[in-house]
């Protein structure tokens, strides 16, 4: 995978572990001269440093433990510590970056 934050749905080829299923289908669609509306899509590496940081956590171990009908209360957790995950510099700058990069906005 690329270490792009932000694509372009069009004029980018990208595969769903890169942008997840419905960009790349979107992409597919661009490419295929289907009408697709201007925009970006934020890749699974925008959100990579979330994702590392909530399955690193003790909360995410006690989870994979419990039983599904005990599960409620660690995902409540798990929600509100996501909520509050910082961006990083990089996340900060790429989406404002985008619309000018991309020619839209």
């Amino acid at each position: 995978m690329n270490s792009h934050l932000v694509l372009p749905l069009h004029g980018h080829d990208a595969s769903v572990a890169e942008v997840g299923g419905k960009a790349a289908s979107l992409i597919r669609m661009s490419r295929a001269g289907l009408p697709v509306p201007p925009g970006v899509v934020l890749t699974t590496a925008f959100f990579a440093p979330w994702a590392d940081e909530i399955t690193s956590s003790e909360t995410w171990s006690e989870l994979s433990v419990r039983p599904l009908d005990a599960s409620a209360p660690v995902s409540a957790q798990l929600k509100r510590r996501a909520s509050t995950l910082p961006f990083t510099p990089a996340q900060e700058e790429a989406p404002g970056a985008a619309p000018g990069s991309y020619g839209i906005g």
